[in-house]
């Protein structure tokens, strides 16, 4: 999936919500496809990844656990259906970024889109997404460090990344490895 399929994809299930009568639907959107929407790397991916819920309480935006309804679901199977991709394309196994914790003021930075009047998109920052991808670069490496690789990140960028990862409970030893897989090996050094 391309920028240009993912907006598609967007736009019908804003339609589809709106068919179903439905209620609003706000999601946080993580992952490769949040910088690829925003313009930060161009590459395809295999899906969008929903890592939460947006709701308002007591006047304050609170993230929960995505928890599709029916209405939700038919929403999304019936775009996969008209677009012929896989009914999953709108995933939300990023869902346990919720439980492993997300950078304070996420929300605050998140980009937000509006597909019809029943769906808000919030794209994470580019700060934010250099938060979780050092993370994620611990745990699977890969397409993270390519992804990091790509976003052309700089010196402070990251710096805020490795300590945050630290707080976060990563070995600094896998850091220092991202870093120099990513073309930070000098602050590598610097911080060994």
């Amino acid at each position: 999936m391309d920028l240009s399929m993912a907006e598609t994809l967007l736009r019908g299930l804003g339609s589809a919500l709106e068919t179903e009568e439905a209620e609003h639907v706000d999601i946080l959107i993580c992952g490769s496809m949040a910088m690829i929407l925003q313009g930060v790397i161009s590459r395809r991916t295999r899906d969008i990844d929903g890592a939460a819920f947006i709701s308002t309480v007591n006047g304050e935006l609170v993230l929960s656990k995505p928890y599709p309804s029916p209405a939700f679901r038919r929403a999304i199977e019936r775009v996969g259906s008209v677009h012929n991709i896989q009914k999953h394309w709108l995933s939300f196994q990023s869902k346990t970024l919720l439980d492993d914790g997300l950078p304070d003021g996420i929300l605050e930075r998140a980009i937000t889109r509006d597909y019809g009047s029943k769906l808000t998109v919030r794209l994470i920052s580019r700060y934010d997404m250099i938060l979780l991808k050092m993370k994620a670069a611990v745990a699977r490496g890969g397409i993270d460090i390519e992804d990091l690789s790509a976003m052309n990140t700089t010196q402070e960028e990251v710096s805020v990344g490795f300590d945050w990862c630290l707080e976060q409970g990563y070995p600094k030893e896998s850091l220092l490895e991202v870093l120099e897989k990513i073309g930070h090996g000098e602050l590598a050094k610097r911080f060994a």
